[in-house]
């Protein structure tokens, strides 16, 4: 992602000790000098929690942006107040508000490596599950954007594999006899996979890091999948849900949700769904046989 990214409303959950200075000068690089890659415009408002230095540190580089986005504080729920169902922790029920307000998620946690207990990396999850654009800022003040969570099941012909990615867990549906698999998908921003016209430029490649087998990526070329550090995946298909793969054409008729590219707004909708979920089937064997499997 190399343009700047359009979102009208921004989430905030930090590490409550206070960023790290490489988070602080990272996040304030993307909201107020508006400056690199991913850098965030068009901020109109910012949700966040009261709790610690970590909420202190974004509210000063917020007052900073121009113009100054209005600011919404979620508080912890007071007894008797609705909480998530099943329950969670007060802390956890306030940030699922936070994420459920925002089109975007910034979250700073204070590890690098994933924590099954953290705040802030259970934020991210249930971000990614429901949908939401994330970038996290570590500790160094590096970032990890963009992806989201889809349910991975294998289907194969005896010939051939296919990794179908669906939006939705399929097993609630009547399908608890797939073998499913959640996992983390990056998609090719839609200005990297269509020309000016409309048309397609080219078919994405999907990767799968070499960091964590359950990262998935998908690449314009052989190359910039190789540079990135990832190995080929196969043949996929992107799809909103199980009765979607097997019947493509009906998504046409009742429009679906992009993935939110670069320099596009978040939550616009596209009429031609099952085009969306064909243009990233990988067909071109020729050049997936030729990294390998």
């Amino acid at each position: 992602m190399n343009k700047p990214i359009v979102v009208g409303t921004v989430g905030f959950i930090g590490v409550r000790g206070g960023l790290a200075y490489p988070q602080f000068r990272t996040a304030s690089r993307l909201l107020v000098e508006c400056d690199g890659p991913n850098a965030l415009t068009g901020v109109e408002e910012v949700h966040r929690a009261n709790d610690g230095w970590g909420d202190a540190d974004f509210d000063r580089i917020f007052r900073w942006m121009t113009p100054t986005p209005r600011v919404v504080i979620h508080e912890m729920p007071k007894p008797g107040q609705p909480v998530a169902d099943p329950p969670i922790s007060p802390a956890h029920n306030r940030n699922r508000q936070i994420v459920d307000s925002c089109n975007l998620l910034v979250a700073c946690p204070p590890v690098e490596v994933e924590e099954l207990r953290s705040r802030t990396w259970v934020a991210v999850r249930y971000a990614r599950r429901v949908g939401k654009m994330v970038i996290i800022i570590l500790p160094d003040g590096t970032m990890e954007v963009g992806g989201r969570e889809y349910y991975m099941t294998p289907v194969s012909n005896g010939r051939q594999s296919v990794s179908v990615f669906l939006c939705h867990d399929p097993r609630p549906s009547g399908y608890g006899g797939l073998r499913v698999t959640p996992v983390l998908l990056e998609t090719l921003p839609h200005s990297n996979r269509l020309g000016p016209d409309g048309t397609a430029t080219a078919r994405p490649l999907l990767g799968r890091s070499t960091q964590g087998p359950l990262r998935y990526r998908e690449f314009p070329s052989r190359k910039a999948l190789l540079r990135a550090g990832f190995v080929p995946a196969g043949r996929y298909r992107v799809c909103d849900t199980w009765d979607d793969y097997h019947n493509p054409w009906l998504a046409q008729n009742e429009g679906s949700i992009l993935d939110t590219g670069a320099g596009q707004s978040l939550g616009s909708t596209d009429p031609n769904g099952a085009v969306e979920a064909i243009l990233r089937d990988s067909a071109d064997a020729d050049a997936v046989a030729g990294l390998g499997r």
